[in-house]
């Protein structure tokens, strides 16, 4: 296993070698899936987000391989609560479903396909977003907001946003609403202030439900 400690040295070096040492980007490659043993940790994502600034041809299998680790994580698993019960949702300990959360929100995931990116926050990221502990909400809009415009830049091709994407932009635009943690409705506000949304925020649904902010019994909301 690869040690939390040696990620920051390993992201240096790749930073110093850049991508002219095919050799250097071959045995790189090659240890990717060593370094995802360590967990989706704030060490892996810093390193990873130099090794992806620095070798691009290594950006592709590097989102692929925290979409899927952080989805092994989010994606709901069932299982019988007794032998003839009803199946029910069984998710891993809180630390780490934020842990996978905050990971996708930091690295970029421009140029993966729309609809891998909606599917993704569908399956695994929209459930929390009405999680009882307020951090993991807080963790899942941001996730969300941010996934959707790395979607948006590929979807938007034409000044439309998929039916994929507006839908989950709609239930974003209900939280900065309707959340109950005034923290949460700000924070959410800031995720939708993305030049890459002003289409869909501009159309009568989403601007009825953004004038509601107004209301707001914050007056950082208000403003926003």
């Amino acid at each position: 296993e690869l040690l939390p400690v040696c990620l920051e040295p390993t992201g240096m070096i790749a930073k110093a070698v850049g991508h002219s040492n095919e050799a250097f980007v071959h045995k790189l490659f090659n240890l990717l899936d060593l370094m995802f043993l360590a967990g989706l940790g704030s060490e892996l994502i810093e390193c990873l987000n130099s090794i992806s600034a620095s070798i691009p041809i290594l950006t592709p299998a590097i989102q692929e391989r925290i979409l899927d680790s952080a989805a092994r994580v989010l994606s709901k698993s069932l299982r019988n609560s007794n032998l003839h019960g009803p199946m029910r949702p069984v998710y891993p300990p809180t630390r780490f479903i934020l842990q996978s959360l905050s990971a996708v929100r930091h690295f970029d995931f421009t140029g993966v396909d729309t609809q891998i990116l909606c599917y993704f926050v569908q399956d695994a990221v929209v459930q929390f977003m009405d999680d009882a502990n307020s951090e993991v909400r807080k963790e899942a809009t941001l996730a969300g907001c941010r996934l959707l415009a790395a979607a948006s830049v590929t979807d938007n091709t034409h000044g439309i946003l998929s039916l994929d994407v507006s839908s989950i932009l709609t239930k974003l635009c209900e939280i900065a609403v309707a959340d109950l943690d005034g923290e949460i409705r700000i924070t959410t506000l800031n995720g939708l202030d993305d030049v890459r949304f002003d289409g869909y925020l501009a159309q009568p649904d989403s601007l009825r439900n953004l004038f509601l902010c107004l209301y707001d019994e914050r007056l950082s909301v208000k403003i926003k």
